[in-house]
């Protein structure tokens, strides 16, 4: 019988860790039938002769929560080939909630995710997002339970520890919310609320998870100063709860940490030898991002925005926090003094703000005649809780090409280690189809220098891609087949160095593209 579809002469890469082999894979009923080095019969048959097939993309740490349900087409990564990503990242998302928590979330969140106007926010529990997720989109999902936003119901933005019964409540969102679908935990422990949360509140929420079989994603509490004690307290957690760790873009940044990337890996390495189970994620970005709140100090966050805006308005409090920003580092930007010629505001969602994006806070405030401490209040006071001032730090990571070596081995040992646990990532008889056929040679060729590090690949040459909607009958299925004869994966934005700071009131050059700056491990996040 013929098969619907095959994928023809195609180089099978299958997640094992096996070499590549040449060979036809047979779809029918939406699940790979049939592997072979034969040509069968099809009613579709698509030529991959020089392509790549292999599992699509995971992307791990995903803030798509929104943008899947406002546009489920998701052309910005499925044109990568990423078929599953990762929810509910950062201890922050939508669900479980309730209508004054949803609220909060709406404006803290505007930054990270917009709030889209008409959006319809037609759910409170884990599951029925999971439900309206399923109705339709592009990519599979998973999502995490937000432990910052389990701590908002039942605890609020108090800077204390929860009593008994505010635990046995948080305790009771995370079942329910696994029972739900949540494969597990993430916390954002430099954000509100969730930061307020002390190591043993912590033990307690993921002795649940574990108990359910799911695993704790953290943002720890720092990746600047004091960033090895944050890597440490969570493999305690891990450790005590029994849940398996891993670690959300780990990475050591700020120049202070510089060569230290080793000392971290010990420190991994040790916990792994003696029976935890830690993975990881890192990435290559030499800026990072975040909403613009995030980098008050934990203290001045506390009673929520409302109670945060009053501190900005009162002079002497506004002072307080500027020290604390400026010259003693706060936790919500990991301890690390804030230059502003650092931040650069990328983003805006009030048309008062407009004039601030692309340009760094201390140009623009020195441009305005104020502090730049006022220039950040002023511009998320104007949109009240809704301000969505995003920014990028582009001076947050630097360059260490030792520590990136190091830490892109690390991942590949770990996930070569931990595949075997799992047949999701692999191209087996009987599984749904969920992959994405590329052209390896000619991604690398657009992609790599001559010592194979990655060259800027510009924004406007996004992949064609062709979504094959018939392959898959199982819901959220997916297979993905990039032309070869153009640009085949959509690549990340630009890579920057950082400019020097210029003498203030000069103006800011624009960051330099980097001609290379780091390997492509797998296809490119």
């Amino acid at each position: 019988m013929a098969h619907d579809i095959v994928f023809a002469d195609a180089l099978v890469v299958d997640g094992t860790g096996a070499p590549g082999f040449r060979a036809s894979v047979g779809v029918t009923d939406g699940r790979i039938a049939e592997i072979t080095d034969r040509a069968p019969a099809a009613n579709r048959v698509v030529d991959a002769a020089g392509l790549v097939l292999a599992p699509g993309f995971i992307d791990m740490h995903s803030h798509s929560d929104l943008r899947l349900l406002a546009e489920p087409d998701h052309l910005a990564k499925v044109s990568q080939g990423v078929t599953l990503e990762v929810l509910g990242q950062d201890g922050l998302s939508y669900a479980p909630v309730n209508d004054e928590v949803l609220d909060l979330l709406r404006g803290q969140l505007a930054g990270w995710n917009d709030d889209p106007p008409g959006f319809d926010w037609n759910w409170r529990t884990v599951g029925e997002y999971l439900d309206r997720l399923d109705q339709g989109i592009a990519v599979n999902a998973a999502y995490l339970v937000p432990q910052g936003t389990v701590r908002m119901r039942h605890v609020g933005w108090d800077a204390r520890p929860a009593t008994p019964a505010e635990l046995d409540g948080m305790r009771a969102d995370v079942a329910d919310a696994m029972a739900q679908g949540a494969v597990g935990l993430s916390s954002g422990l430099t954000y509100p609320p969730g930061m307020y949360a002390d190591t043993e509140e912590l033990v307690e929420l993921c002795r649940v998870v574990a108990g359910l079989g799911g695993y704790y994603s953290p943002h720890h509490r720092s990746y600047g100063a004091g960033a090895l004690d944050a890597y440490a307290e969570m493999v305690d957690v891990s450790r005590r709860s029994g849940v398996p760790l891993h670690l959300a873009h780990a990475t050591m940044n700020f120049p202070l940490n510089a060569g230290r990337a080793g000392e971290m890996l010990a420190l991994l390495d040790d916990a792994i030898d003696s029976g935890c189970d830690i993975t990881l994620d890192t990435y290559p970005y030499l800026p990072g991002a975040t909403y613009l709140s995030a980098l008050l100090p934990s203290w001045a966050a506390e009673g929520g925005p409302s109670a945060t805006m009053a501190r900005l308005s009162d002079v002497d409090t506004r002072e307080r926090i500027r020290v604390a920003m400026e010259e003693l580092g706060s936790d919500g930007c990991y301890g690390v003094p804030i230059d502003w010629h650092w931040i650069e505001i990328s983003g805006v969602r009030h048309p008062h703000n407009e004039h601030l994006v692309g340009h760094r806070i201390a140009d623009s405030a020195a441009r305005l005649g104020v502090a730049p401490i006022v220039l950040g209040h002023v511009a998320n006071h104007r949109s009240t809780t809704r301000a969505g001032v995003t920014l990028a730090v582009y001076s947050q990571y630097t360059y260490d090409k030792e520590k990136r070596t190091a830490l892109e081995m690390w991942a590949e040992r770990v996930s070569g280690i931990v595949a075997p646990k799992s047949s999701a990532d692999v191209v087996p008889i009987g599984r749904g189809v969920d992959g994405v056929a590329f052209d390896a040679g000619l991604a690398l060729a657009l992609a790599s220098n001559a010592d194979g590090t990655l060259s800027v690949v510009h924004e406007d040459t996004p992949a064609k891609f062709a979504v094959l909607e018939n392959a898959a009958t199982e819901p959220g299925a997916r297979t993905l087949t990039l032309d070869p004869t153009t640009h085949l994966l959509y690549l990340p934005t630009a890579k920057f160095e950082p400019s020097p700071a210029p003498a203030r009131g000069q103006p800011q050059t624009r960051p330099k593209p980097l001609e290379g700056s780091f390997k492509v491990l797998v296809v490119g996040r």
